[in-house]
């Protein structure tokens, strides 16, 4: 796979693990509501808080976490991108100055 792929699918792991995560509370603490404990809403609406939270913290951790790779592969030049980027290009070098532009932002 290639490392922009990576990133891209890294960053969606991350999006979705929220809202999965979220998901999970609320069915979660529905059934235990409705059928264990019969205190509806308070389960479910504790679980999905506490599960937003949680998903906010390992979302913002994991955001972190890829912006310094990205910061890394900036500095040394790869962007976090893969290797066909560098042998991709027009022949005659009019769209390449664009792509090169649009790399170093």
């Amino acid at each position: 796979m290639a490392g922009g792929s990576q990133g891209q699918v890294r960053a969606w792991a991350l999006a979705l693990d929220l809202v999965y995560g979220v998901v999970a509370g609320f069915v979660v603490g529905y059934v235990l509501d409705r059928y264990v404990f019969h205190t509806s809403p308070w389960l479910t609406m504790g679980l999905s808080m506490a599960m937003l939270v949680g998903g906010m913290v390992r979302f913002v951790k994991g955001a972190n976490r890829l912006n310094r790779g990205f910061a890394q592969d900036a500095r040394e030049g790869r962007l976090g991108t893969s290797e066909t980027w560098d042998a991709s290009g027009d022949a005659d070098g009019a769209e390449g100055d664009e792509d090169e532009a649009e790399r170093r932002v």
